[in-house]
């Protein structure tokens, strides 16, 4: 999700339709599976609502792979 660049970050588009997606999923109580280059803390600095509610969603079922 989100591929790192120092030139840009994701339009407001692209964080729109996310959000969508991973609002709907957690309302829904329905699992996710996300896979990204970016830490949460990168998530949370794009897009605040976003990355909490990721962090929210994986609290106890995150797993980092360096």
């Amino acid at each position: 999700m989100f591929k790192p660049s120092d030139e840009k970050k994701p339009s407001s588009w692209q964080q729109e339709k996310m959000y969508e997606i991973i609002n709907h999923r957690y309302l829904d109580y329905k699992p996710m599976l996300i896979s990204s280059e970016l830490g949460f803390d990168e998530l949370v600095t794009i897009n605040k609502a976003l990355g909490s509610r990721i962090f929210e969603m994986c609290e106890g079922f995150a797993v980092h792979a360096k």
